[in-house]
Parts: structure tokens; C-alpha cells; sequence
């Protein structure tokens, strides 16, 4: 999303990242990262219910996806991190919700690895309603 950022922004449409993690445990991983858009601490998964998305079960953090995501990783000289305690079983999601609220977007992952393609994100985008008058 990062390379990608540039792309969204001409088209109106801003990134945000929420975290179940405090804020504490945030701000480090911001600093590593470095991204250029806002992370925004959830504690309370309030964010999480909202948008109904689930812890997910053991054998879904163990899918072939993403044990072969981890190789890939490996494989490249990644480095697999402790969790400190986090919530791995947390399923996440990718949306795009308009200014007004609505729901224009939604992308629930099946397992850690399952998340939209960049392309998927950018034919949502495409496919909204033009700004300003016609």
C-alpha cells in the first residue's frame, strides 16, 4: 500500500490502519514501519465488532497459505517476529468506506495471509462514483 499510496490519495481516498494493540505497543512498530499514513490503536476491538470481524480457528492460522507465506518470508531472510501476547487468532479486514459512511467496500481474510491484491482495492475505487458535478 505503501508504493501504491500516491495512486489512492489522487483519487480521494485516504489509508488508515487500526491495531487491536495499546498504543504503547503501537508506537515502536510505527517507528520500524515508517508508513506514511495513520495507525490507530483499537484496544477494545470496537472497530473489530463494527466491522464483525472474528477471531478466527486454529486451523485457519496454520492454512497452507500461511504456513507457505512464513517459507516465503524465510526463504527471502525474513525474520519471523514474537508476538508478545498479541491476539494471533484476530482476524483482520480490508474496507473502504466513503466520508458520508458508507460501506463501498468490504474484504474479510479467511487466514493471516488471505488479504485483497492491490488491483482488487484499486477496481473498488474505479468503480465508485465520480466526485463533483456531470
Amino acid at each position: 500500500m505503501v508504493e501504491q499510496r500516491a495512486w489512492f490519495a489522487a483519487r480521494g481516498i485516504d489509508i488508515v490502519v487500526t491495531s487491536f494493540a495499546t498504543p504503547e505497543r503501537l508506537r515502536p512498530y510505527q517507528e520500524m514501519k515508517q508508513w506514511p499514513f495513520p495507525i490507530f490503536a483499537d484496544p477494545e476491538r470496537k472497530v473489530y465488532q463494527a466491522f464483525e470481524l472474528r477471531r478466527l480457528p486454529w486451523w485457519r492460522l496454520f492454512s497452507p497459505r500461511v504456513v507457505w507465506k512464513y517459507l516465503k518470508l524465510l526463504a527471502k531472510g525474513g525474520r519471523l517476529q514474537r508476538t508478545h501476547g498479541d491476539d494471533i487468532a484476530q482476524g483482520g479486514g480490508d474496507f473502504l468506506v466513503t466520508s458520508a459512511g458508507g460501506l463501498v467496500y468490504e474484504f474479510r481474510s479467511d487466514d493471516p495471509a488471505h488479504r485483497p491484491t492491490i488491483k482488487q482495492l484499486q477496481r473498488a475505487v474505479e468503480r465508485l462514483p465520480k466526485r463533483g458535478g456531470s
